[in-house]
């Protein structure tokens, strides 16, 4: 019985769930098609609302952007201005500094044409001082080469009657040098004098070389007699050449007493005649020329330097020869101090005259049976 009631409690329980169930489900489904219908009510109200909005915050937007690009327009309008402005005053600035620099360079160059102008005239008439002094020198240059040429003819004219003896030891004349050198002669050369006996040779005077007495083992001055008659000189000259003499077992040599600008242009031959006599090769100087035989026949030099080379050419050693400065050296050497030279100017001076020179003296080594 229990049983029974406890089975119809749990249909009932069933029964009623469900039921609840059932209403449940049914007032979910009428709150929905409510919920629905509102919904659709409430679309229907905002669609209007939205739009007006859009509307609204549209035309918000399109006067922003307006006025935005207004507004950018103007502040590219001001910087376009500022910039335009600001170029504007740097150009001027440069423009001033280029005119103010423009200004000076063009005063500088108006100074500088100024003084290049007074530079042009003061080298002109530096040009014609120049000129007018450059002839002025050679020709005092060529006055003193005549002169020189005079005087040195003089003075050897001077002296044709005078014999040099060198080698005569210091103190061997004793009280009287011409009494000495008389009987010198006539005891060495009386014989092939030619003069009768009894007969004075004419000694005018005889004297040692002006200087101070040289020290031991320094060679000994020259001595010049001075003869009256110039054909005693000759003869005298002409027999010592013949015959060596000594005196104190001292080899003397005589020569002519020449003008001292030849003696001085014979000194510089030394070099080469020691050359020549360690070779024995004969040689000759008259004056101031040496004349060389070679084996292929004679050559005449008028300068050391060039006596010096063709030895040189040939295989000998010559030692240093010292060169003299003609007149017509310092010539040259004058007019090659000015930077510009005069037009159809004439070739002379030593440089050419050197040249037709050494191709005659080429001419003559290769034609000896020409030479004289």
């Amino acid at each position: 019985m229990s049983g029974d009631k406890h089975k119809k409690l749990k249909s009932g329980t069933k029964g009623t769930t469900t039921e609840k169930k059932i209403e449940t489900s049914s007032s979910s489904a009428s709150l929905t098609s409510l919920n629905a219908n509102h919904d659709v009510e409430d679309g229907a109200n905002v669609s209007p609302v939205a739009t007006d909005i859009r509307t609204v915050v549209s035309e918000i937007m399109t006067k922003g952007l307006d006025d935005l690009k207004m507004q950018m327009a103007k502040d590219l309008s001001d910087f376009r201005e500022m910039i335009k402005n600001d170029i504007k005053s740097q150009l001027d600035e440069l423009s001033t500094n280029i005119d103010q620099k423009l200004q000076a360079a063009a005063s500088q160059i108006e100074e500088a044409t100024r003084r290049l102008e007074e530079v042009e005239k003061n080298a002109a008439g530096a040009e014609k001082f120049d000129l007018a002094v450059r002839d002025v020198l050679l020709e005092l240059l060529s006055n003193q080469r005549d002169l020189q040429s005079k005087m040195s003819d003089l003075e050897g004219r001077s002296r044709r009657n005078n014999v040099r003896i060198y080698g005569v030891p210091e103190n061997a004349e004793g009280t009287s040098m011409p009494r000495f050198v008389e009987n010198l002669l006539m005891t060495e050369l009386g014989e092939n004098l030619d003069i009768q006996r009894g007969a004075e040779l004419g000694i005018e005077r005889a004297h040692r070389a002006l200087g101070p007495q040289p020290p031991p083992g320094v060679p000994p001055r020259s001595t010049v007699i001075r003869f009256l008659r110039h054909t005693t000189k000759e003869k005298v000259l002409q027999a010592a050449w013949k015959k060596p003499m000594y005196v104190q077992n001292k080899r003397v040599f005589f020569d002519h007493d020449y003008a001292t600008e030849v003696q001085q242009k014979r000194k510089d031959y030394a070099p080469i005649k020691k050359v020549l006599k360690e070779n024995q090769i004969r040689f000759q100087t008259p004056l101031t020329k040496m004349r060389i035989h070679f084996d292929t026949g004679a050559v005449t030099f008028s300068d050391p330097s060039a006596a010096a080379a063709e030895l040189e050419k040939r295989g000998f050693s010559v030692g240093p020869v010292r060169v003299r400065k003609s007149a017509e050296h310092n010539a040259e050497t004058l007019a090659k101090l000015l930077p510009w030279r005069t037009a159809g100017t004439r070739r002379i001076g030593t440089d050419y005259q050197e040249s037709i020179r050494e191709k005659l003296q080429g001419f003559r080594m290769h034609n000896p049976e020409d030479t004289s």
